[in-house]
């Protein structure tokens, strides 16, 4: 139903499959999970914060100022000044946009740049 979970290199050479479900949620909180991710060199960004389900905002109610973060993904970009407003998201955070798309069709044109300043650059010049 999900089909194969691969396990890649940076080159895309499939290194092994997993045969357990990714799909369910592990036993972390959001302060250990964040932690671990700084602790292999990670940004952790918590991703589709705006979701209906499955999402911090849907489970919490707002992002909780600990751990702090430093940007955030929402798929709908309107929804921030009222995010923002009603203190669900606190301000100052860097804001990714994606389209959260599982299938080719559902993918949407949004351009994307982050800016010199982002302090997200330096995982970007790690990952390329």
């Amino acid at each position: 139903m999900f089909g194969s979970q691969l396990v890649v290199d940076a080159d895309d050479n499939v290194l092994r499959r997993v045969p357990k479900l990714l799909l369910s949620a592990c036993g972390w909180s959001l302060e250990e999970t964040a932690a671990r991710c700084r602790a292999l060199g990670g940004v952790p960004v918590p991703a589709h914060v705006d979701r209906d389900s499955y999402s911090v905002l849907s489970v919490l109610g707002l992002l909780p100022p600990e751990p702090a973060f430093c940007a955030v993904e929402l798929h709908d970009p309107a929804l921030l000044p009222g995010l923002l407003r009603t203190g669900r998201l606190p301000g100052g955070l860097e804001v990714l946009c994606s389209s959260d798309a599982h299938r080719l069709a559902d993918v949407t044109e949004r351009p994307f740049r982050l800016c010199e300043t982002s302090v997200l650059q330096p995982l970007l010049h790690a990952v390329y």
